[in-house]
């Protein structure tokens, strides 16, 4: 019983001290078709990091380059100043001194505009897209 309540304890203190990524979506104020993502982060303790989106969805067989539906990626330190970044492919950015990171902000648009106009790029399976639509939950 010791053993139990000492280990219960120990895995609570981890619970505890455990860092999180906080992320918010507004799901309320959508513009042309977009929806605004806010992540916040712990202190960081690597230099150099890569942030990536995904390249595909488990399930469908397809390549759909995930990251080209994001618009306007901005990454911030806790004093809210700009970091430098590289965008590395569509998926993928690059950030140099991330130790300061604090918080990354970008829009989200949606697929279902591609899949009526497939002159960019092959339309995104429709079940692992998205419909974005101000008012309307799809």
């Amino acid at each position: 019983m010791r053993k139990t309540a000492l280990s219960l304890g120990l895995f609570a203190a981890f619970l505890a001290n455990a860092q999180s990524i906080k992320t918010t979506i507004d799901l309320v104020n959508v513009k042309d078709d977009k929806v605004a993502v806010t992540m916040e982060f712990p202190k960081m303790k690597s230099g150099d990091i890569k942030f990536h989106f995904p390249k595909t969805v488990p399930g469908t067989y397809s390549v759909d380059d995930y990251g080209r539906f994001i618009e306007g990626i901005k990454f911030y330190d806790n004093k809210g100043k700009e970091l430098a970044f590289t965008k590395v492919n569509d998926n993928s950015y690059s950030l140099k001194n991330a130790q300061n990171l604090s918080k990354i902000s970008y829009l989200v648009n949606d697929s279902f505009d591609e899949e009526m106009d497939t002159s960019k790029h092959k339309a995104v399976f429709s079940p692992s897209g998205t419909d974005i639509e101000a008012g309307k939950v799809i």
